[in-house]
């Protein structure tokens, strides 16, 4: 099946922020894109701004989803559909999506039916998040496998029922739905797991699973995704709160899930919540400072990485005819990283790949609108530092040959080094027309 390289996901470092993209008519908290009226150009360009919004705002997985996986016992039952028409829901998403951030962000696609796993995958998803664990169908692990995709296994069950005990159980069927995937092909590290908040489990149920979040990570020894946003026991907790007015609880829960071992989070109010999990991250997982008393860090492998001359067509100027026009750039970079781990493993994703580094350039230079060169060589640095957790320093050379100057020359240029310890957090520059 041809899809495309999947980014490694790096565990501990930082918790990764879920986009909630719900290409339905019925979602239960209100935000389905595929609303009665909407051409299907129409639904899609929907999710693709929703989506500019979520990556801008610090979401690096887009979850896409074409059929409502609300629980019946709670919402009551709504009418299911078939692979066909979810297929036809979810592939131009997809496929959108693959083609406007292409390596920036991980597409995922929220489905238990294989043939719609597989129409994704192929198009470009590099996720399949499995509300039923490829246990109601297989085949979307079978599908994962054969993508080299991720996939998320999430308990389930039809009636909220735990004679055993509510997390003996969730930790076995979790531990088995893993070990299933894995016999089906699906590489170890590319194994996540969902306990299923709210899914066949009363509010009681979602609470003690949260309580004791960190007893199912060290018992399965998985990433764990979590997924409270909007969710019924929230509005029970705040009095009877509907759906949109849950913001403040998501966020409660989301911090104390981080604090207890979640890697990934999925949220429908991405800009908040990634600003939550930010603050979080820095408290949890203390990546900026070592503690004064740490010991000295084993040695390291310092290297260089650097491409040049890299060339792009773009629109960057102060000239309102400059931003209507692509003009060409080249671009130069240099980074500084610790490649201890490549040199010891010799895998392509321990370092710097080339490929994959020219590719980001250049879909910088191309996609974003700045008035400066010196914005636009400061998206890039900080875009390597955001990809590439390994480097430690970047350096961006940007090349205007066609500048506009009162005499002849051979173009401006800017040169830019942007330092980790200076950008521990890499955020959008403003003027960018994304």
């Amino acid at each position: 099946m041809p899809s495309r390289p999947v980014s490694p996901l790096r565990w501990g470092e930082r918790t990764y922020v879920m986009g909630i993209l719900n290409v339905t008519a019925d979602s239960f908290s209100g935000d389905g894109l595929a609303v009665a009226g909407r051409s299907e150009a129409e639904v899609v360009a929907a999710a693709v701004e929703l989506a500019r919004g979520f990556v801008a705002a610090g979401a690096y997985i887009l979850d896409v989803g074409g059929e409502s996986s609300r629980p019946a016992a709670v919402y009551g039952e709504h009418p299911a559909i078939d692979a066909e028409e979810e297929t036809r829901l979810t592939l131009p998403v997809v496929e959108a999506l693959v083609a406007e951030f292409g390596e920036r962000v991980l597409v995922s696609i929220d489905t238990s039916k294989s043939s719609v796993a597989r129409a994704a995958l192929s198009a470009g998803a590099g996720m399949l998040n499995d509300v039923w664990a490829a246990r109601r169908d297989p085949g979307t692990a079978e599908a994962a496998a054969e993508a080299g995709a991720y996939l998320v296994v999430m308990h389930n069950k039809d009636v909220a029922e735990y004679p055993d005990g509510l997390l003996p159980e969730v930790i076995e069927w979790l531990r088995a739905a893993a070990e299933a995937a894995a016999g089906r092909g699906v590489r170890a590290d590319r194994l996540l797991v969902d306990p299923g908040i709210g899914f066949g489990k009363t509010s009681d149920h979602s609470l003690e699973i949260l309580h004791r979040l960190a007893e199912i990570k060290a018992a399965l020894g998985l990433p764990l995704v979590i997924g409270t946003s909007r969710k019924r026991f929230i509005g029970e907790i705040l009095g009877g709160a509907p759906a949109s007015d849950r913001l403040e609880g998501t966020a409660a829960s989301v911090v104390l899930a981080i604090a207890s071992g979640a890697d990934v989070v999925r949220v429908h109010d991405v800009a908040p919540i990634a600003r939550a999990v930010t603050v979080a991250d820095a408290i949890v997982r203390r990546l900026d400072r070592a503690p004064a008393d740490a010991s000295p860090p084993a040695a390291a492998t310092r290297g260089r990485v650097s491409i040049r001359a890299i060339q792009a067509q773009g629109r960057h100027g102060v000239g309102d005819d400059e931003h209507s026009r692509p003009q060409p750039f080249e671009v130069d970079v240099a980074v500084a990283a610790d490649l201890s781990a490549a040199a010891a493993s010799d895998r392509l994703e321990d370092t710097v790949d080339y490929a994959a580094l020219q590719t980001l350039v250049m879909t910088r230079v191309r996609d974003d609108s700045f008035n400066l060169i010196e914005s636009l060589a400061a998206s890039i640095g900080r875009a390597i530092l955001e990809r590439w957790p390994v480097v430690t320093e970047v350096e961006v050379g940007v090349r205007k040959p066609g500048a506009s100057l009162p005499g002849p020359s051979g173009g401006a240029e800017v040169r830019l080094r942007l330092n980790r310890a200076r950008e521990p957090r890499p955020k959008p520059v403003p003027g960018s027309a994304r």
